[in-house]
């Protein structure tokens, strides 16, 4: 902690440079208009209405009202997400920033991929299924960690977004991990086999370890219990110590990949492994409950969304288990 001294200095320095960037001249990125009511943010935004094709080769002659133009351009009037929701700092990124970043986040989340299914390949070949379904779910729950961290690399305007390229990228891994690496490392002829690295018993106990390991892993939280028992005690403030005590922050869009990753599992090998729908019924139940304790008991409540998550889970997860389902 610096000396109250410091602190002063710190406090001056920090109003000298607030006075020097009030000075100069800023591009605008976005404007965010208040209402009084709902209902004149709806009048606002039906008459302001123009499609992303104007907006992009800025067809000034096809707006129904010159309002929908500044400047010789037509503007682009969407509603704006919540405010708790807006990621302020990342406002100034540009798009091909933003792509670039969320290129090379992707990159590194297919290489985590290929190094997480050359060891449970390896692991399978030299132990059996009931050991690589445990390294799965050890995956399957330390990569999500991971990718938080290389997320820290991209930019987004607002909190859905940045929910939703967490969740690609987290069903991405967990989808290969938990069906695809199995479907690609076992040879053909082993297909309905019985012998314990075939695939039939590979997928019983992946199915079998999300039934019962995850959600104990969920309802230990281990992390935040270690926090609150250890590390608050030893803070030297008060307010330090109440932060310990706020709730675990919890990823909407790592939630929906935990569903979707079961449904995409029992619809691929639904041939060969029927059984798997009573298996997916009975995890999802599971999880649903352990959501909803976690939910009241342990998560801190986070920020309002909207809706884009969910549309981005019916555009990829609906047509891709469909898609399982029919191979």
């Amino acid at each position: 902690y610096l000396p109250p001294e410091k602190l002063v200095d710190n406090i001056f320095a920090a109003n000298e440079e607030i006075e020097q960037l009030l000075e100069q001249k800023y591009d605008v990125v976005k404007v965010f208009a208040t209402f009084e009511t709902e209902a004149s943010q709806r009048h606002v935004l039906e008459i302001l209405k123009t499609s992303a094709r104007m907006v992009r080769v800025n067809a000034t002659e096809k707006v129904s009202t010159e309002r929908a133009l500044f400047q010789g351009n037509v503007l682009h009037v969407v509603e704006a997400p919540e405010p708790d929701t807006v990621r302020w700092l990342d406002l100034h990124s540009s798009v091909s920033t933003r792509y670039i970043q969320r290129l090379v986040t992707f990159l590194i989340t297919i290489a985590m991929v290929v190094v997480a299914g050359v060891l449970i390949g390896e692991v399978r070949k030299k132990f059996d299924s009931e050991v690589s379904a445990y390294l799965t779910i050890f995956f399957n729950f330390l990569v999500p960690l991971l990718v938080k961290l290389i997320m820290l690399f991209e930019s987004h305007a607002n909190e859905a977004t940045y929910q939703t390229s967490l969740f690609l990228k987290i069903t991405l891994f967990r989808w290969a991990n938990t069906a695809l690496v199995t479907m690609f490392s076992t040879p053909f002829t082993s297909t309905i086999s019985s012998d314990d690295r075939d695939i039939i018993v590979t997928i019983f106990n992946i199915l079998l370890a999300e039934l019962w390991l995850t959600p104990l892993l969920q309802l230990l939280d281990i992390y935040t219990n270690i926090g609150k028992h250890y590390f608050a005690p030893r803070e030297k403030t008060q307010e330090n110590m109440n932060l310990w005590f706020q709730g675990t922050y919890y990823n909407l869009g790592e939630r929906y990949t935990d569903y979707s990753k079961i449904v995409f599992v029992v619809f691929l090998y639904s041939a060969v492994f029927p059984t798997g729908f009573f298996y997916g019924a009975a995890i999802l139940t599971v999880q649903y409950y352990t959501d909803k304790f976690c939910l009241m008991r342990i998560w801190k409540r986070a920020p309002f969304m909207g809706s884009d998550l969910a549309r981005s889970s019916r555009q990829y997860v609906i047509p891709l288990s469909m898609l399982g389902f029919l191979l």
